[in-house]
């Protein structure tokens, strides 16, 4: 990976802590404060950080490539990166419920796990 990449990289884990923390405070208020299942609150935190990081990379990250028309990266991206999030949420289910692991931990978990992918599937779009 060169420079360039490894530079957009770093933005690209940067602008989506701002979403990360917005997932965290969702997921905490809709399992702790609703009752809602661990399994079913992480589908609408998935769907809110997809939203955000698409804005929030459009504008900071991949700013640079405006040729291609924004609806159409804008459903690549939902598309994309939404079949990301299913294997995001199958494996967070894994960890959840087959291991026992802390679901807060678990989401942390998945972003390690799955913030290279969701990069290289961004770049693919974007660029």
């Amino acid at each position: 990976m060169n420079n360039l990449y490894l530079n957009k990289y770093f933005l690209f884990l940067l602008v989506g802590i701002p979403s990360y923390i917005i997932a965290l405070l969702l997921n905490l208020i809709l399992v702790e404060h609703l009752n809602i299942s661990i399994v079913i609150s992480y589908i609408p935190v998935l769907f809110l950080q997809v939203i955000i990081n698409f804005v929030l990379n459009l504008k900071f990250v991949f700013k640079g490539n405006r040729s291609k028309n924004f609806y159409i990266k804008m459903k690549n991206f939902m598309l994309l990166i939404l079949l990301v999030r299913l294997f995001d949420w199958v494996f967070f289910v894994i960890l959840t419920q087959y291991f026992i692991v802390w679901y807060i931990f678990a989401q942390l978990i998945n972003v390690a796990i799955f913030s290279f992918v969701k990069f290289l599937v961004s770049i693919r779009i974007f660029e």
